[in-house]
């Protein structure tokens, strides 16, 4: 009861009486009356706002060119390539085309059906011949389609494409980065309001390195602040720097961005990103202080002292089973570790000993039963849970902090090209508010300046208002969801045409004079002026339909603009805005010229309805699981809207922190920081032997959105790399105080680019296949065929690749240590990585997500083969908690535990130990049984 009031009683915070606005820190501008805002009136307005952003736009891309390319005060960046560029090659699509087709839609729906007509009786049903061949009819077809389809695409990829000179193909992928006609939602970091300032939110901190008592226990505790009026816990990335007498500092992101971001002070400071303290904590010394095991040699042949730490797996280190037994302290780090992460975890939460839920205490003795009962088969042909205190895959402590309205107090806008349309915002008359976005940062972050904005208010005629916008510190976005992707140098329109601009561009920065008493620099206004009048004249008709669907919104008597945290919040205004009939259909759209012929209005569409909180049901490989974007939205369900992590960090912890990799295994994770190797059987390359089409291709909505994100990043953002990840040297994101900052920035912008370049080439290829326009086409008929029967279907097309990365959906951890530490942390990396890839290629290996994955699922622990009972943190609660016995026991391939009695198993929104009971109806996974042995 307890929990439940608690709940209650955080709903009542977030839905009490509130400010008016979501930003009351925004300057109070003295707006001037423009009249009443009609629909032709604001239309003006808006597109002449809209072409001054193109032109400033077109002056950020060329600042970048001369920089690159005509610099006298940086020579060196005109050598300075990626391989990515030159990479044509564009595949690992065929999962997309898979989920967006309306034929493999169709196939999987009735291949479930079936499997539930023969749950329901234990056999298969007596077959109806007419039926029978109508059934092989439509799969041969399905299959037809499939293959046709993939094959139509690339070919279309292996079309003639235009050769360009370097500098030409670079200013062709800025004008696509550009985004001109993109629409983008922003999610822009904001404090909690007043009255939620001090709400307990379920964040697991970063650990300072530790102290060892004088039996050299050690004593973890979590990183606070070193700025004395904050001294809060660190829960994501840090900043380091070195004191006035050589002592180490840490600052929280929140106070860097406070106090030092764009200031001289900000390049004393460098990034760090959260990440596991083991190897900072124990020394060689201390690793042969802690371990007294006899049989391990403290001494090398020589006479030298070793270091004992990390531990590998040929170590004879005291490890004897049962609780209570001797264990060598070494063995005991992990756990350590994972203690003092869940005792942060409480004390982040305002939380002591909290009960597992009642219904969760009642435990229910397994039964290994081979058919799957028909009353839970039925209800696993609902959607998945719609209200996130409902969801039984996170534990019981994270649900207590559900909330149904998440949103309520986060700041989001909408991006429609350069303009940023919001409500929320002080001082706006109760209104919304539509100014210039931040520039991307292509090389330099461009100078902020005053700029025109626009508002309309919130009073029934609707005023439109004016004002200057003052220059302001650079925007700190969380997230970036991509909406639309516009077709402006994409290559669907004529290239001769924009080839043109390429050139006026070109030009406009070879005319640009370098001069070192000013910021700005000279000449190249001509060429940018002649690049604008024909940029009008491509895109001009578009861009006018966009802006008129924009005013039509803001002028529509039943539009309320005033900003309110339930009714009326930034994620609401955003939908309304975002018209669901224009840009519904996954590719093209339909625009109408002035001839009265229709062509394209857009490449692709990420638009659908909003559903709330909707996990998808992951059945069998063919279902759509969630993205990466979406679990990371996910965690603003359970209390973590204010966390000040940003999307790309969050999956970041994955390698440094949870993983203790100490930075990327593979190239391309340092950047986009996904494992791209692809469950059940899909394809055969893995991630590492990937290039960067493939890696992007395997999750195309939350590629889209991370190099939106990437643009809107400084070089401060990022972290130097980790003596750790020498390996996979050269890192794009290396950044920092060295020698070559200004090449290594250079080369992480021109991979930004060159990923965007792959994005576009494949959805161009698609675009231009008809068949894949007719295969889609169910994606926009709301009121007939699939979305009738299943309107969650609409979300395919931001879905991605089952994951054959371990661990790698949010809460796949249960609730035991691994929820807090990998169970590879403790070995060397050598070590961990085959540890890792072991379990990742061994879930790429599995048939489908209810096949026998038992023996696959399970790898060789790394230390000794005594069973150990998995720790469970009591009161953290949960499906996978100590309530419900540890998963290995239902395996017939157990294996022992880990040093510090982690269970390790492949798990993943396809496959985790609740899931795959949801799958069996009351029992364990085919294959398993009572007993269990060791390997």
């Amino acid at each position: 009861m307890s929990s439940r009031l608690k709940v209650v009683r955080i709903a009542n915070k977030l839905l009490a009486p509130s400010p008016s606005s979501i930003t009351p820190s925004s300057p109070n501008l003295p707006w001037t009356p423009l009249g009443g805002a009609s629909r032709e009136h604001l239309f003006h307005e808006l597109e002449a706002l809209y072409w001054d952003g193109v032109a400033s736009e077109l002056e950020n891309i060329v600042r970048a060119l001369h920089a690159w390319h005509h610099a006298q005060q940086q020579p060196d960046l005109a050598d300075v390539t990626v391989e990515d560029e030159d990479d044509d090659k564009v595949y690992g699509f065929d999962t997309f085309l898979d989920q967006v087709s309306g034929e493999a839609r169709e196939r999987v729906i009735r291949e479930f059906h079936a499997r539930a007509e023969s749950s329901r009786y234990g056999f298969d049903p007596p077959t109806v011949y007419e039926a029978a061949l109508s059934d092989v009819i439509r799969e041969r077809k399905a299959e037809l389609v499939s293959t046709h389809l993939k094959a139509s695409v690339r070919k279309a990829l292996e079309a003639d494409t235009p050769t360009l000179s370097r500098p030409q193909q670079r200013a062709w992928m800025l004008l696509q980065a550009a985004g001109l006609l993109d629409i983008d939602k922003l999610i822009e970091h904001r404090p909690p309001p007043d009255g939620l300032r001090y709400t307990k939110r379920p964040a697991v901190p970063q650990l300072a390195p530790a102290k060892f008592d004088k039996d050299w226990v050690p004593k973890f505790a979590p990183l606070r602040c070193s700025r004395p009026n904050c001294k809060a816990p660190i829960c994501g990335s840090m900043y380091k720097s070195q004191g006035k007498e050589g002592e180490p500092s840490t600052i929280c992101e929140d106070c860097y961005w406070r106090f030092h971001h764009g200031r001289p002070s900000s390049s004393s400071y460098v990034k760090s990103y959260k990440h596991c303290v083991l190897l900072e904590s124990v020394s060689p010394e201390t690793s042969r202080s802690i371990c007294l095991c006899r049989d391990v040699a403290h001494l090398d042949a020589g006479g030298k002292p070793v270091s004992l730490f990390p531990v590998g797996r040929t170590a004879q280190h005291v490890d004897v089973a049962g609780p209570g037994t001797p264990q060598c302290g070494l063995l005991k780090l992990g756990e350590a570790v994972a203690s003092a992460k869940y005792r942060g975890l409480e004390e982040l939460a305002g939380q002591k000993g909290v009960k597992v839920l009642k219904e969760e205490e009642k435990q229910k003795r397994r039964s290994y039963k081979t058919g799957i009962d028909a009353a839970r088969f039925e209800a696993l042909l609902q959607e998945g849970p719609t209200d996130p205190g409902n969801d039984n895959d996170v534990s019981s402590f994270i649900r207590q902090f559900a909330d149904p309205n998440p949103f309520g107090h986060v700041h989001m806008s909408l991006r429609v090209g350069p303009l940023v349309v919001e409500n929320g915002v002080a001082h706006t008359k109760g209104g919304a508010r539509i100014s210039l976005r931040e520039l991307p940062v292509f090389h330099e972050r461009a100078c902020q300046r005053a700029d025109r904005v626009l508002l309309v208010d919130g009073t029934p005629n609707k005023g439109l208002w004016k004002s200057k916008q003052p220059a302001t510190q650079p925007k700190r976005y969380k997230a970036i969801m991509k909406q639309v992707v516009g077709l402006p140098f994409s290559g669907m329109l004529p290239h001769d045409a924009e080839l043109e601009i390429v050139k006026d561009l070109l030009d406009a920065s070879e005319s640009m004079n370098d001069r070192p008493d000013t910021k700005e620099k000279d000449g190249g206004a001509s060429h940018i002026q002649a690049a604008m009048e024909k940029l009008k004249a491509i895109i001009g008709s578009r861009a006018r339909t966009y802006l008129r669907h924009v005013a039509d919104v803001l002028t529509s008597p039943s539009t309320n603009l005033t900003w309110s945290p339930k009714q009326n919040n930034c994620l609401t205004f955003c939908n309304k805005i975002v018209d669901t009939d224009l840009f519904r259909p996954l590719v093209g759209g339909e625009h109408h010229t002035d001839d009265k012929t229709t062509q394209p209005l857009y490449l692709l569409s990420f638009v659908c309805p909003e559903s709330g909180y909707l996990k998808p049901s992951v059945r069998t490989k063919h279902d759509v699981p969630s993205g990466l974007t979406e679990d990371y939205l996910r965690r603003f369900y359970f209390g973590r809207h204010h966390d000040g992590v940003d999307m790309l960090d969050s999956l970041q912890e994955y390698w440094y922190d949870w993983g203790a990799f100490g930075g990327p295994l593979f190239r391309n994770l340092d950047m986009f920081p996904w494992d791209c190797t692809e469950a059940y059987g899909r394809c055969p390359t893995k991630c590492g032997d990937c290039n960067l089409a493939k890696h992007l291709w395997a999750f195309p909505f939350d590629s889209w959105s991370a190099t939106a994100l990437h643009l809107a990043r400084g070089p401060d953002m990022y972290a130097p790399p980790a003596a750790a990840a020498a390996a996979v040297e050269p890192l794009p994101s290396a950044s920092g105080p060295s020698a070559d900052a200004n090449e290594s920035w250079a080369r992480n912008r021109l991979y930004v680019l060159a990923a965007s370049s792959k994005l576009y080439r494949g959805a161009v290829a698609m675009a231009r296949t008809p068949l894949f326009c007719r295969t889609t086409a169910w994606l926009h008929k709301t009121n007939e065929g699939l979305l009738e029967m299943r309107p969650s279907l609409a979300r395919v097309r931001m879905g991605g690749i089952h994951r054959a990365q371990p661990f790698s959906h949010d809460f796949d951890t249960g609730t035991h240590a691994d929820f807090f530490l990998a169970p590879w942390a403790l070995l060397p990396r050598d070590e961990q990585i085959a540890d890792y890839k072991k379990l990742r290629d061994a879930r790429a290996a599995l048939a489908d997500v209810d096949s026998d994955a038992a023996s696959a699922r399970l790898v060789q622990q790394p230390f000794r083969k005594a069973t150990k009972a998995a720790r469970d943190f009591g009161g953290f609660g949960g499906n996978r908690s100590g309530v419900v016995p540890p998963y290995s026991t239902y395996s017939s391939h157990t294996t022992t535990t880990t040093n510090n009695a982690q269970i390790i198993w492949i798990a993943d929104a396809g496959f985790t130990p609740d899931a795959c009971d949801a799958e069996r109806g009351t029992g364990a996974c085919a294959g398993d049984a009572a007993g269990s042995s060791e390997k």
